[in-house]
């Protein structure tokens, strides 16, 4: 494929299907179809013809000089979310020094309750970034409060 289409990304290659690098997760550890890409369509589609999706690729414009983030904050937590846990359980993830907060919550966005939420969010408020995303491989987080 390489040199007969150009598509400027750096992408995997698996079972009929040129998926974008950066969007492709390993879904399963035996399954022939152990790759996949949520939320984004195949790039190419290889069959007995291939079928290349040329609105799905990127083509810049420029090429910016390639930078290596190496100062990450270690004051980051990722706080997994469930219907029984306990507001104390996350209290205790948002002790400090953290600074940083990504809830995975399941379903669509889902936190256990109203009261879960206000029994943290003083501990919420005070960290300096927070985000939610959804458990779910597909589809999108919603907050709704």
């Amino acid at each position: 494929m390489a040199g007969n289409y150009s598509i400027p990304e750096v992408g995997v290659y698996f079972r009929h299907q040129l998926m974008r690098g950066n969007r492709t997760i390993k879904v399963s550890s035996g399954s022939l179809d152990a790759f996949h890409s949520p939320n984004m369509v195949p790039l190419v589609r290889a069959g007995i013809d291939i079928t290349v999706d040329y609105k799905a690729i990127h083509k810049p414009t420029s090429i910016e000089k390639f930078t290596v983030h190496n100062k990450l904050n270690p004051n980051v937590v990722l706080v997994r979310l469930f219907p029984s846990i306990r507001a104390e359980s996350l209290a205790h993830f948002l002790k400090p020094p953290v600074e940083g907060v990504v809830l995975q919550c399941y379903g669509s966005g889902n936190i256990p309750n109203n009261r879960f939420v206000s029994g943290s969010a003083a501990q919420l408020m005070r960290v300096t970034q927070l985000s939610a995303l959804s458990a779910f491989a597909h589809g999108v987080t919603r907050w709704l409060f």
